[in-house]
């Protein structure tokens, strides 16, 4: 049996595992790291963790699973965008890596923006708005501030960029990982010289671009006796983490939705013809199928909310605390009593821009109850949910549920119920890595597409909507939309 290895390399922590090409995934090692934000703007990453990481996951993973190192046929990353790395001609860090949440480019973004409005932007780039997070600001940022860090830069590489160049020694980006930096055009998937140009930007401080899904070296002798595997294994790209999520989850055709609730909630569909000439707070990433897009919406506060409640009223349940949680939420009806929770507990980027608004819960009474919270908690990222679907405007034949929150039955009940749409779950605990080995299979020819591969993807259950209850739910849902437009003068 031939094995994939796909890493993973997240904001705090790198994932690997090793996929077998009937997409079992047997085995898992994760490597967390933290980030130093000495500042409210400034997010950085000593640029070595990302590797020395990668290397201990997989040495761990080959010890973890006897794996015979040399039936491994492909390496493939997946990593969060927008983060960099400015690199020298030998591919060594000259600085930190600029974590995508850091924001110290504000005046750059702003200067950016005179030449280039929302609209325009969007045109170009799928991006709603540029501002100091973006990475074209941060690049401007380092000409104008550390001139003698932009003059040495071989290339200016993103995460996926850097760990394929330390497997391979090759400079080569994608257009699923580049897509979200604000130089590079997705229409005609390629970089932006224009925008490149007006900051005076070196076009060749940035790599070159092969599909998702391609060759693009091999893994050398020095970078093999690091990982303990034999050199010359094929190293592939890969593409976005939530891209790479997309194609593991097995949404790949149009009329499926993917929505994640971790810590935020995440909102996918997949789509031909992206409608970029009118602007909306909505990404829309390159997909990693050649001539498909993403559109993405990310709530940042979802998941999260559920944890907080734990851990500020619930610590004296026993056992399993969320398994407790769920089954106080079970005991209060659908509408929870009318009390409803807006739930931007740290400001919200859609449908408006709000950074100031703040959760709130509306309408508790005497009859109000820890279950009631609960379940609250539960029914607003529904319902939130429901507006990021019909503000994509899409009909779903289905929505497929990934996340912490897919565990929970309840939840997705209510988010059927809420939506009328049917949930699916997947079998699936890394949608991302299953996606990245995915795509590195592909480059190999053991599947002939990701569309392919996808198709003996199996769902794991299917929650129906339940159509009294849904009843209940399009009064609590009328109700949730006008929630934002009432607190908005408190705030």
């Amino acid at each position: 049996m031939k094995g994939m290895i796909a890493l993973d390399v997240g904001t705090t922590a790198v994932k690997a595992a090793i996929i077998t090409e009937d997409l079992n995934i047997i085995g898992l090692s994760i490597k967390e790291y933290t980030l130093s934000a000495p500042s409210p703007e400034i997010v950085e990453l000593d640029s070595r963790m990302y590797w020395d990481n990668a290397v201990e996951a997989v040495k761990e993973l080959l010890a973890q699973t006897k794996f015979p190192p040399g039936n491994i046929i492909s390496i493939t990353c997946t990593t969060q965008g927008e983060t960099f790395i400015p690199v020298d001609k030998n591919g060594d860090a000259l600085f930190n890596a600029v974590v995508w949440l850091d924001s110290r480019a504000n005046d750059e973004g702003n200067f950016i923006a005179e030449k280039f409005p929302k609209e325009a932007f969007y045109a170009k780039t799928g991006i709603p708005e540029l501002n100091g997070y973006t990475p074209i600001a941060k690049l401007l940022w380092f000409k104008n501030n550390k001139a003698d860090i932009y003059n040495k830069t071989h290339k200016f590489l993103l995460v996926e960029d850097f760990l394929i160049a330390r497997l391979s020694g090759v400079y080569i980006s994608n257009p699923s990982i580049m897509c979200s930096t604000g130089y590079f055009d997705i229409v005609n998937l390629q970089i932006w010289n224009e925008i490149l140009d007006y900051c005076g930007i070196d076009r060749q401080k940035i790599p070159d671009i092969a599909p998702c899904g391609s060759i693009v070296g091999t893994l050398s002798e020095n970078a093999a006796a690091s990982l303990g595997l034999p050199a010359g294994i094929s190293i592939t790209t890969g593409a976005m983490d939530q891209v790479a999520a997309a194609i593991g989850s097995s949404s790949v055709e149009e009329g499926i939705v993917v929505e994640t609730t971790g810590t935020a909630l995440v909102v996918t569909t997949s789509i031909k013809h992206p409608d970029i000439k009118n602007w909306k707070p909505v990404c829309v990433y390159t997909h990693g199928i050649q001539g498909k897009y993403l559109n993405v919406l990310v709530i940042q506060t979802a998941g999260m909310l559920y944890k907080w409640f734990r851990d500020t009223f619930c610590s004296d349940l026993q056992g399993n605390r969320f398994e407790e949680m769920n089954k106080l939420a079970a005991a209060d009806p659908p509408g929870c009593r009318g009390l409803l929770i807006y739930p931007h507990f740290t400001g919200t980027q859609f449908p408006l821009t709000n950074n100031k608004i703040r959760g709130s819960f509306i309408g508790v009474g005497l009859d109000s109850t820890r279950g009631s919270f609960l379940r609250a908690i539960m029914e607003s990222i529904a319902c939130t949910l429901r507006e990021c679907i019909e503000f994509i405007n899409v009909q779903p034949d289905e929505i497929r549920s990934l996340g912490g929150g897919s565990k929970s039955s309840l939840w997705n009940q209510i988010k059927a119920d809420v939506t009328g749409t049917d949930i699916s779950t997947m079998n699936i605990e890394e949608a991302s890595l299953l996606g990245a080995a995915i795509l590195g299979g592909c480059a190999k020819g053991i599947y002939l597409s990701p569309e392919a591969a996808c198709a003996n993807l199996e769902k794991n259950n299917l929650f129906q909507p339940n159509m009294e209850n849904k009843a209940v739910y399009d009064a609590v849902y009328q109700r949730y939309k006008q929630l934002y437009p009432a607190l908005e003068v408190l705030f």
